[in-house]
């Protein structure tokens, strides 16, 4: 099953009786391959290696910018769909200092059951505080925490203690 943007792209192809492979060269690439592999995840993701891959596309093809909008923007609203639906809530610890390496980050999400915004709201942020004073890993040069409650930017900061800061 092809999104807008794909289906965008191959109906263009068809009509004017163009080969990916020859699309891929019209975009600049040279290895064929690396084109196309690179089209498919901008397609798809609307991420590329390639920053300016939309504006090839629109260059080097008779699609207009608006159909290209439409369908981009389509395309940009599936991902957020499927990435909410996806979603599991979360809490962040906030360090006083960056970590180095960066990849020690990690270690300061800590996992939160995907139901526990079905609780009763007091109910789940004892449950928050729990997780955070319980994790395996102590925190002490933290600052205190945030806890991603929903998809929708709804965060919640806790200070080290637990206390909410703000809701």
């Amino acid at each position: 099953m092809s999104n807008p943007l794909q289906s965008l792209i191959s109906n263009y192809l068809k009509t004017q009786n163009i080969s990916r492979s020859e699309f891929a060269k019209l975009l600049g690439y040279t290895n064929t391959n690396k084109g196309l592999k690179r089209l498919d995840e901008f397609l798809i993701t609307l991420h590329s290696p390639n920053n300016d891959i939309h504006n090839l596309i629109l260059k080097n093809s008779e699609i207009s910018e608006s159909e290209f909008k439409v369908a981009y923007l389509a395309v940009l609203d599936g991902l957020d769909e499927q990435r909410a639906i996806e979603f599991t809530p979360m809490i962040r610890v906030t360090p006083k200092r960056r970590p180095s390496p960066l990849f020690l980050l990690s270690l300061y999400n800590i996992p939160v059951p995907a139901n526990i915004t079905n609780l009763d709201f007091d109910e789940e942020l004892r449950i928050i505080r729990n997780l955070y004073k319980n994790h395996k890993i102590k925190f002490p040069t933290s600052t205190g925490f945030r806890y991603f409650r929903a998809y929708d930017c709804e965060i919640l900061e806790f200070d080290s203690d637990g206390e909410l800061i703000n809701l």
